[in-house]
């Protein structure tokens, strides 16, 4: 288990009231992110835990600037160890992309499959530092190192398809990693991965973690990365944060329905998958998450929820404290 950092007085990224709508055609749009408000200290992490379709990897491109065309940033704003991200020039981004804030994707398949390792870490390090040639190989060999490699030189010079998965996904993280960056975003880095490899690599994460103090938004709707890793972690439903706290908060004293329901899911999926479960229905979420098409009055989760009352449908709820570090939105806390 990974012990809890302590916060710094100052984060290191400041999210307000970010907002984001995709336009369908001229005249529809969704928002898959509402008012996401959080912060990140440094050597933190904070995981976001969520079903597919939450926007979880919406925020996470909207953060770096690196949303479809079809998307924009509507209302919000996103300080970086000060600087605001939303409105800095391209040229400055693209310093700040990959040297300061970098981005690990859940699937492998990022990785160019024309191009040998090594040239794509040397890549990167070239856009960023001007060094002579020798310098940059052995900086990436020593990332490969770094990330618990072996037979490094052979890894240098292979082209993807020659590796395993697991190979190929501590790659994708030397590269995120490669300019030793402050911030780190890690979407679903393990879900497409054995169990077993998956365990690795979650290890391995928490060990850079620690090595270079690095803080991750680890994005996930797997509870294991969270439970090893996440210092807080938050809960997104349909674009907004329904629930936020320490780790222990989360897990052990969950607030919302939505957040007792995932996670009575998840603990019922590891324990069918260690035979455990025997014949017991697997328990659901009933209904679908709402349609970003329409926008509705209440809550979004009112159809969903068993414990919903006459105000659920009328209004959305408002994020109330139930602790220092404990934050739900909810009407059965006072909404």
């Amino acid at each position: 288990m990974i012990s809890v950092t302590k916060t710094a007085s100052k984060p290191l990224l400041q999210v307000r009231h970010l907002t984001v709508r995709f336009f369908v055609d001229a005249n529809n749009a969704v928002r898959p992110l509402n008012g996401i408000t959080f912060q990140v200290h440094p050597g933190e992490v904070v995981g976001l835990l969520g079903e597919s379709g939450a926007g979880k990897t919406t925020l996470a491109l909207a953060l770096i600037r690196m949303l479809p065309p079809s998307g924009q940033v509507v209302q919000g704003a996103v300080e970086f160890e000060g600087r605001p991200l939303l409105s800095v020039g391209e040229r400055e981004l693209r310093r700040i992309r990959g040297s300061r804030i970098s981005l690990i994707y859940q699937d492998a398949a990022v990785l160019n499959p024309v191009l040998r390792v090594g040239d794509q870490l040397v890549e990167i390090l070239r856009a960023h530092h001007n060094w002579r040639r020798q310098q940059l190989r052995e900086k990436a060999i020593a990332l490969l190192e770094d990330v618990e490699l072996r037979d490094v030189e052979r890894i240098y010079a292979a082209y993807p398809h020659q590796l395993s998965g697991g190979q190929r996904q501590r790659i994708v993280i030397a590269q995120a990693l490669v300019c030793q960056p402050a911030f780190v975003i890690a979407d679903e880095p393990t879900a497409s991965l054995d169990p077993n490899t998956s365990s690795q690599i979650v290890d391995l994460l928490g060990r850079l973690k620690h090595r270079f103090q690095t803080a991750f938004l680890l994005i996930s709707h797997d509870l294991n990365p969270l439970v090893c890793l996440a210092d807080r972690i938050m809960v997104m439903y349909a674009g907004r944060i329904v629930e936020q706290g320490t780790r222990e908060e989360v897990l052990q004293q969950p607030l919302h329905p939505y957040t007792r329901a995932l996670l009575a899911c998840a603990r019922a999926g590891d324990t069918a998958n260690d035979g455990r479960f025997g014949k017991q229905p697997m328990p659901t979420i009933a209904g679908s998450p709402p349609d970003l098409m329409h926008s509705t009055c209440g809550c979004d989760f009112e159809s969903r929820c068993q414990d919903r009352m006459g105000v659920c449908s009328v209004r959305i709820p408002e994020e109330i404290p139930a602790s220092s570090s404990h934050k739900v939105r909810c009407f059965k806390f006072g909404g």
